[in-house]
């Protein structure tokens, strides 16, 4: 009957606790990252587009892996912090062996003066705890595991965005270099044939040796610019492949795209965009998610000065033995049970549950702080980053301007020259310019890429492959 009644007593227990589990939010499943990352050398020749490269480097990124991880470790922490709603159920077997003896007066019997006895034990047993009631304790716990969570899942988002910007503001500036290159080389180009105009009108009489000086010196100037503007290539591409993740030794044939100029966001409202970045970047809503944790810290501090009521059950065998001298060994094996409640009332602790409070307190007192600073600085943000975008589109205007009257003058200059007309000075000064208006040609366009990725990434409107293309 005892052990029908142990057994019983198990039995309810372990079906209300399947009952109970069942009521829980399941913790959430994590899924793995896929692809390997970081440090890998790439050299298979393919052209890398711009949709390419932010794959790749979501791919490889280490700041983006980090990232994933601490969402995986948030998610934990809420299984975790889940899993104390639950009994805790533990087996464990005690078994020993012990030989004794004991003094006796030496008689005909007991001619020794001791005898000696053998006794052994087994014990298994299963026992169940179980905190019953905790004043909400556990509860804020699982609060403050959820608002962790979200915050580092808005987090990886946030990082996600920023590699993004980072790999589109790397792109273009190294496109707009390139474009630089070629605008030199053919500055270079231009100079040698200015060069050998200026030799052939010396032959002819119509030169001077210090305008052929000159000429030489045009030439000098344009191979030196040629030489700066690839070195400054070299420099940013060793930095873009560091954006990406990849090795220096890494070869990427980048497409040198000039995707059409998109001013959507510039034709938007600057009170809609501040309105969008307010209610989505994803810095703020980490800041909200640690404001709302650390209220969750203030009922956390306040349930450890209620009452706790937990419950103990146990339940198993034991066996014993014993053996004296040379008698027979006597053997016994009894179920072993029991049920206990506890109930544990805080009375005084010196101050320590209100030194706790308040300190709770404070600090969601800062994390209200932080938010509104991070709030006012994404307001800031939105404007700085808007105007950038209407300069930049102000340039890109002067600098087509520019471009155009600089290649006309130029061409006019240089054939007035072939015919006598124009001095040598006014053909090198019209080049300067020439080449002036194209390379701030090809850095406006860049400009207006990369500050129209920056509205984008302050509003929180820069679009971002789903993170679902990297993870299996």
């Amino acid at each position: 009957m005892p052990r029908l009644f142990s057994c019983t007593l198990l039995a309810v227990l372990f079906s209300s606790t399947l009952v109970f589990a069942e009521e829980l939010a399941a913790p959430p499943i994590v899924p793995q990252w896929g692809a390997e990352f970081g440090g890998g050398a790439v050299d298979d020749g393919r052209v890398w587009s711009l949709s390419d490269l932010i794959d790749l480097a979501a791919t490889h990124n280490i700041e983006t892996r980090v990232a994933w991880e601490k969402a995986k470790q948030a998610a934990a922490g809420l299984g975790i912090a889940q899993s104390t709603f639950k009994p805790h159920i533990a087996a464990a077997v005690l078994a020993g062996f012990q030989h004794v003896s004991f003094p006796l007066p030496q008689t005909v019997l007991t001619p020794k003066g001791y005898f000696t006895a053998d006794i052994g034990a087994v014990a298994p047993m299963l026992t169940l705890k179980w905190l019953l009631l905790d004043g909400g304790q556990r509860q804020a716990s699982v609060n403050i595991a959820q608002q962790r969570m979200v915050a580092a899942q808005v987090g990886f988002t946030g990082q996600h965005q920023k590699l993004v910007f980072e790999v589109i503001r790397h792109y273009h500036s190294l496109n707009s270099l390139r474009a630089k290159i070629k605008i030199f080389e053919a500055a270079e180009s231009q100079s040698q044939l200015l060069l050998a105009a200026t030799l052939a009108r010396k032959k002819s009489g119509m030169a001077t040796k210090p305008d052929v000086l000159q000429a030489q010196q045009q030439l000098a100037q344009s191979h030196y610019q040629l030489t700066e503007v690839r070195a400054a290539e070299s420099e940013l591409y060793l930095r873009f492949l560091d954006v990406v993740g990849l090795a220096p030794s890494s070869q990427l044939n980048i497409a040198a795209e000039q995707p059409e100029i998109q001013s959507e966001l510039f034709l938007q409202s600057i009170d809609i965009l501040v309105k969008q970045a307010l209610e989505h970047r994803p810095d703020l809503k980490m800041r909200e998610a640690e404001l709302n944790a650390r209220t969750e810290e203030i009922e956390q501090a306040r349930a450890e000065e209620r009452p706790k009521l937990g419950l103990s059950v146990n339940a198993g065998y034991t066996s014993n033995s014993i053996g004296i001298e040379e008698s027979k060994t006597l053997r016994t094996t009894q179920p072993q049970y029991g049920i206990m409640l506890s109930l544990d009332v805080p009375i005084f602790d010196g101050g320590y549950g209100h030194s706790k409070v308040t300190l709770a307190q404070s600090r969601r007192q800062e994390a209200q702080y932080e938010l509104k600073q991070a709030r006012d600085q994404a307001v800031r943000e939105v404007w700085k980053t808007h105007n950038a975008l209407k300069v930049a589109m102000n340039k890109r205007a002067a600098a087509l301007a520019f471009k155009t009257a600089a290649s006309a003058a130029y061409q006019a200059v240089f054939d007035s020259y072939r015919y006598g007309v124009a001095s040598l000075i006014q053909v090198t000064n019209a080049h300067t310019d020439l080449i002036r208006a194209q390379a701030s040609d090809e850095e406006s366009i860049g400009l207006v890429q990369t500050a129209s990725a920056a509205l984008a990434l302050a509003t929180s409107l820069l679009d971002v492959p789903p993170a679902e293309k990297f993870i299996q």
